[in-house]
């Protein structure tokens, strides 16, 4: 698994290398301008999302800890059934029980979180792209300075940020 991850990702980053590395020419030659709003709205991007999902490691190592903690209390209840009825301790690990249960809600809940606020700026900011080359490429139309087809041809990659 790890080694078809690894590939499958290796494979990923090469393949966007090679696609933004052949579109940056057609971008360049379109207007250095456009090339530049793509490289900067492709790196502020990066950086939002880098900063929006940092959190996603810590609560998803924390939410794998708590989950074997709770399996571990649970065996532990499993297999010392009887001496916990004999000592009536049934009370204290029923409240130990839920209260891990509470921290996996918890935090499971600001992994959601999370998720939803970086599932919200990576749809706003795909849905952007397709707008910024029209943006960019039709003053250079209407002076006269390309063609039509230039503003299709801009788009048609839908710049370097779309992967």
């Amino acid at each position: 698994m790890f080694t078809t991850t690894t590939l499958s990702f290796t494979l990923m980053f090469m393949n966007g290398v090679l696609a933004a590395l052949s579109f940056s020419g057609v971008l360049w030659t379109i207007s250095p301008l456009l090339f530049g709003v793509a490289i900067c709205y492709a790196i502020i991007g990066t950086m939002v999302a880098i900063y929006l999902g940092r959190p996603l490691i810590g609560l998803n190592y924390r939410q794998s800890d708590r989950e074997a903690a709770f399996r571990s209390k649970l065996i532990h209840v499993s297999e010392n059934g009887e001496s916990i009825a004999l000592l009536r301790r049934e009370e204290h690990l029923t409240t130990r029980l839920l209260r891990r249960i509470e921290g996996l809600a918890d935090n499971f809940r600001r992994i959601t979180s999370v998720n939803r606020n970086l599932g919200f700026f990576t749809t706003g900011y795909n849905n952007l792209i397709p707008l910024i080359p029209p943006l960019i490429v039709a003053p250079l139309f209407i002076r006269g300075n390309v063609e039509f087809g230039v503003i299709t041809q801009s788009a048609a990659r839908r710049i370097l940020v779309d992967r």
